[in-house]
């Protein structure tokens, strides 16, 4: 996510529709300002 969009958009609720909607990211990849958890 751009710095813009993310003012806009949470980049954790990114992540979470991401997998619900059956496209989960790579562990420890980065999305915006945030970097998916390992666990």
């Amino acid at each position: 996510l751009t710095p813009e969009i993310e003012r806009l958009v949470s980049a954790s609720r990114v992540v979470f529709v991401a997998a619900k909607c059956g496209r989960p990211m790579a562990k420890g990849s980065k999305c915006g300002s945030l970097i998916v958890p390992m666990a």
